[in-house]
């Protein structure tokens, strides 16, 4: 792009932004745009998707609801920028600086790219933060899902409420970090420096924190282990109560709860959208309208259940079993995606049913729309 093509882009922006007739949202979109100066401007709601951004400069800048989705922006500057609700799903920010940066209910789970014209499935690609500098950042709320923040140093940053569950924050500097009521789930501390950092009431199921310095960490009703009543079950009613809540943003749980057996379980109309539920045992369970919107519940057994009604869209579903279920009006439709006002951004998630076997199931009325069914049985 020329430089006379970007300021026009710019100035077409700045009317898009204050609504003004000739306005047009700034589209960068898989542009080669290295050592680029983005300094102290307002490039709100931008498309940046798929955009080399390497060694670019976005100090001070409003980059808030920005769409990098799948950037490269390694060694790239956004120091003191903003970057709250931005979609940062499979974005790469290596070696990057974000120090002071607010990146408040940011996106940064894993993304799902599709080869154009190819009939493969989707390839899963993780937000890479390898060696970043996100020093006094605020990440409050942020969903980083299996994202890899390896070796990147996070010094008084806030993580609060944010989701870093499968993360990778092994070596990284998490000194006087805030993390109360995160989602640290099935993550990777090892050697990470976690001295004097507030860990109170954050979910640690599955978490590896053996070589980690906790040195005057405060882990305050931090739960390191499922809670199991006194008769050995997972107290069900409780745990679908508390994902409830935290769907809400009543605070609550979320439901991650991995390798259980929940076949005897009632789970009729409830709602467990966003839950983890890997490697679960639901067969012959009773799941008439439950709500699993975008949940991970891969490797599951729903053999001989009653799905009539369900509502799974965008749900994770690879390699699960549904032999000789109900799925009667069951619905695997694409998820709109929201931003953190709740508003759609013309993006979609689709159900991921790659290698799940459905032989035998019962599929009057079941909805599938774009689903990926690479390697299906749907015999």
């Amino acid at each position: 792009m020329t430089p006379e093509s970007i300021a026009d882009i710019l100035r077409k922006h700045e009317l898009w932004l204050a609504d003004e007739p000739g306005g047009e949202r700034a589209d960068f979109s898989q542009q080669n745009l290295n050592d680029i100066e983005f300094v102290h401007i307002s490039l709100a709601g931008a498309n940046f998707g798929y955009c080399n951004l390497e060694r670019s400069n976005f100090t001070d800048s409003d980059l808030s609801g920005a769409d990098f989705f799948s950037a490269t922006l390694t060694g790239a500057n956004f120091t003191n920028a903003i970057l709250d609700g931005a979609d940062l799903r499979g974005t790469i920010f290596n070696d990057a600086n974000l120090s002071n940066a607010s990146l408040v209910d940011a996106l940064m789970k894993r993304g799902l790219s599709f080869n154009e014209g190819s009939e493969s499935s989707p390839t899963s690609i993780p937000l890479e933060m390898r060696d970043a500098n996100l020093n006094g950042a605020n990440l409050n709320g942020v969903e980083a899902t299996g994202a890899d923040f390896s070796g990147a140093s996070l010094e008084g940053a806030v993580l609060a409420g944010s989701d870093f569950s499968d993360a990778d924050l092994s070596n990284t500097n998490l000194k006087s970090a805030d993390l109360d009521g995160a989602d640290l789930s099935s993550t990777d501390f090892t050697g990470a420096n976690l001295q004097n950092a507030s860990l109170r009431s954050t979910y640690l199921v599955g978490a590896n924190l053996s070589t980690a310095n906790l040195d005057g960490a405060d882990l305050t009703n931090a739960q390191q282990h499922d809670e199991i009543q006194e008769n050995g079950k997972l107290d069900i009613q409780t745990t679908i109560n508390d994902h409830k809540k935290w769907i809400n943003g009543e605070g609550g749980k979320r439901a991650v709860l991995d390798s259980i057996d929940l076949h005897s379980a009632d789970f009729t109309e409830a709602d467990l959208s966003g839950a983890v539920m890997r490697f679960c045992n639901f067969s012959g369970t009773n799941l008439q309208n439950i709500r699993m919107v975008m949940a991970d519940v891969s490797d599951c057994d729903f053999s001989d259940a009653d799905l009539s009604g369900a509502v799974m869209c965008g749900a994770i579903l690879q390699r699960a079993s549904f032999r000789n279920s109900n799925l009667t009006n069951a619905d695997f439709r694409a998820a709109e995606i929201l931003n953190a006002n709740g508003s759609k951004i013309g993006k979609q998630q689709p159900t991921d049913l790659k290698d799940s076997d459905f032989s035998d199931a019962n599929l009057t009325g079941i909805k599938l729309g774009n689903a990926v069914v690479s390697g299906t049985i749907l015999v």
